[in-house]
């Protein structure tokens, strides 16, 4: 089990799968910081104690891809894993060019989700 230490911030307009990715992440010893838009997270991500994230690439109305390239520009980078519930081979493409720990459509398999957090994190430790 990895240590509670860990906060992961996941983004995504649907509150079952925030709920459920909560008690996922629970269970795998991270603590998790739930937003329900782009924008919120946004905001809060230069203060943000997280070490990654989990992004839906469609946040309602709103891009997670988006979000994440307007962090990189502001020279904002966290480890991030991306979910979609459409997983197209174009949306794979664009997240892949943001250079993500894994593109994983819904619902995730959760040996899939669960390495890509211990690779995401890992990745975070190295450029702490």
């Amino acid at each position: 089990m990895t240590e509670d230490r860990y906060t992961v911030a996941v983004i995504d307009d649907d509150w079952h799968m925030l709920v459920a990715l909560e008690r996922f992440l629970a269970a795998c010893g991270y603590k998790a910081d739930l937003y329900r838009t782009t924008a919120g997270f946004a905001q809060a991500a230069k203060t943000a104690t997280a070490k990654c994230l989990i992004v839906d690439c469609h946040v309602g109305s709103e891009s997670g891809l988006q979000m994440v390239r307007e962090l990189i520009a502001q020279g904002i980078h966290y480890p991030t894993i991306f979910l979609t519930g459409s997983g197209d081979d174009g949306l794979r493409d664009q997240a892949n060019a943001l250079n993500c720990v894994a593109f994983l459509r819904k619902p995730a398999d959760t040996v899939r989700l669960q390495q890509a957090l211990t690779n995401a994190m890992e990745l975070a430790d190295t450029v702490s």
